[in-house]
């Protein structure tokens, strides 16, 4: 039963079901702690807007594997979407002495004004999109990306699910693939 809950809510990840995969991935975590579990449920609260249920979920995953670079990365993830730029900093200072090989976690250690700007941008965006007022909030937003033909031909594409699936551990690198980009340009017009 725990394998077919985590399977259920990682294929609704994929589907930007974030809500039903949270309710999956609570089954999981009833039958046992997992840190990969409460990886993923971060990740979902991440993507809804619950900063700090995320940030609880990061430090779970921490505690049962203090180790796993990833679960540092998400943990940074948290702290930048609730503005606290230096203890995400610190996190992912660790992520990166755990793996550094990741470029991306490399990436994100590096102190410059112009980083620092950047990152002023994504933030308030993050918060734009996931507040409560707007309109990405509400459950047409679903809908309105499942109408979206580009968007459908490319999330069956394998090689671009195993793209989405890495930027998990650095979402913020994902603007920096074009197409993402233009997906998500795209998909931003059905709004207009």
């Amino acid at each position: 039963m725990f394998i077919t809950q985590k399977m259920a809510g990682d294929n609704k990840m994929i589907k930007l079901q974030y809500n039903s995969a949270i309710l999956n991935y609570d089954i999981c975590l009833n039958i046992k702690e997992d840190n990969l579990v409460f990886l993923n449920r971060c990740l979902a609260y991440l993507k809804i807007g619950e900063y700090n249920l995320a940030l609880e979920d990061a430090k779970k995953s921490i505690d049962l594997n203090p180790y796993h670079a990833k679960a540092w990365s998400r943990l940074g993830s948290c702290y930048l979407a609730k503005n606290n730029r230096v203890e995400a900093k610190k996190a992912f200072t660790k992520a990166y002495l755990l793996n550094p090989e990741n470029e991306d976690y490399k990436k994100l250690v590096v102190e410059d004004d112009e980083n620092d700007l950047e990152l002023e941008s994504i933030i308030s965006k993050v918060k734009e999109l996931t507040t409560s007022e707007n309109k990405f909030k509400n459950k047409d937003f679903e809908s309105k990306i499942m109408e979206n033909k580009n968007f459908l031909k490319v999330i069956d594409d394998e090689e671009f699910q195993k793209k989405i699936i890495g930027y998990q551990n650095n979402p913020f690198a994902a603007l920096k693939d074009p197409q993402v980009m233009n997906l998500m340009m795209d998909v931003l017009k059905s709004f207009n």
